[in-house]
């Protein structure tokens, strides 16, 4: 059993038109094909009788959500569609198949079990008469499965010179790229070098390229970049959020700019570390692995006055 698995997997080239051909209930969308990192938290993953099942959660409410008829199979049904949550489970079963299949030699695909929504404002209705009211299961096809998931592994290449000690050039990508292309499916450039990063974009157009330092977000979509994967995002999402849209503006940036300006004039992980104890009210969030040491008392002080003067207090974004 596992609460909140989280995962993480790299989508690609998945052709939406051939999802269609076996999936009806794709949400609307632009997109000619899925490419990039699918990233999430699955609420509860356990195994019974030999197979391995997703269970999640939801607090919608359905109807008056007093009547055993609001959560019978048709509401259900409604409310998977409407909110898009049967392909949000087609997803956590890919998630689950390909953890199982890494980590269980000779695993089978008749190992894996059922997608399971609880709709929890059912539980207590009417147990007596309809104990499963309110629950809506799915066994995927493997067809389907297959249609969203690529066997392969898919690797993201990433170039942190400053760590690694050696830069990883546009060609030595490209070159990789051409001999592995179901293998390679994108950079994280964390060179906090634009102008390779463009070099990238120019040499390997078909993989994703994401970037780490957020500044270059904006630079980096117009140029047809996929996005970042950055520290930042996790503890201010709605910090980096415009600076993927095309509409971003000058306040945006300079609002990035300044919170990166006041967070790194201190070790980048105590600092982080230091904001997410402060948002979560949880102390041990500040502990690191030795050689790595946390903020001491007075550089914790200095590092939330800091971000106070930029409009971050106490670890929270200051609404503008």
């Amino acid at each position: 059993m596992c609460a909140e698995m989280p995962f993480e997997f790299a989508l690609g080239e998945v052709s939406m038109r051939r999802l269609r051909k076996v999936c009806d209930f794709v949400p609307p969308t632009s997109v000619q094909q899925l490419r990039g990192l699918m990233t999430g938290k699955i609420d509860l993953v356990f195994e019974h009788a030999g197979r391995f099942h997703v269970l999640d959660y939801k607090s919608n409410r359905l109807g008056s959500a007093t009547r055993l008829s609001d959560y019978a199979a048709p509401q259900l049904e409604r409310a998977m569609a409407d909110d898009h949550y049967r392909f949000q489970a087609l997803l956590y079963t890919v998630a689950v198949d390909r953890f199982l299949r890494q980590r269980i030699p000779g695993y089978r695909r008749d190992r894996l079990g059922e997608a399971i929504y609880l709709f929890v404002r059912a539980a207590g209705i009417a147990p007596d008469i309809a104990p499963r009211a309110g629950i809506w299961t799915q066994r995927f096809d493997d067809a389907l499965i297959d249609a969203v998931d690529d066997p392969r592994l898919s690797l993201y290449l990433y170039h942190i010179p400053q760590f690694s000690g050696v830069a990883i050039s546009a060609d030595v990508v490209a070159r990789l790229a051409a001999d592995f292309p179901r293998t390679i499916a994108g950079v994280k450039d964390s060179g906090g070098d634009f102008a390779h990063t463009e070099t990238l974009l120019a040499a390997v157009p078909r993989l994703a390229i994401l970037v780490g330092h957020e500044p270059h977000l904006p630079k980096l979509m117009r140029a047809g970049g996929a996005g970042t994967i950055c520290g930042i995002a996790n503890l201010f999402p709605r910090l980096v959020a415009p600076l993927l849209e095309p509409n971003v503006t000058q306040l945006d940036q300079e609002r990035i700019a300044a919170f990166i300006e006041a967070v790194f004039r201190f070790p980048f992980l105590p600092a982080f570390k230091a904001v997410r104890a402060a948002q979560t009210n949880d102390a041990t969030w500040r502990t690191l692995r030795p050689p790595l040491f946390a903020l001491n008392e007075n550089d914790r002080v200095r590092l939330f006055a800091a971000l106070a003067a930029v409009g971050f207090s106490n670890g929270t974004e200051i609404e503008r």
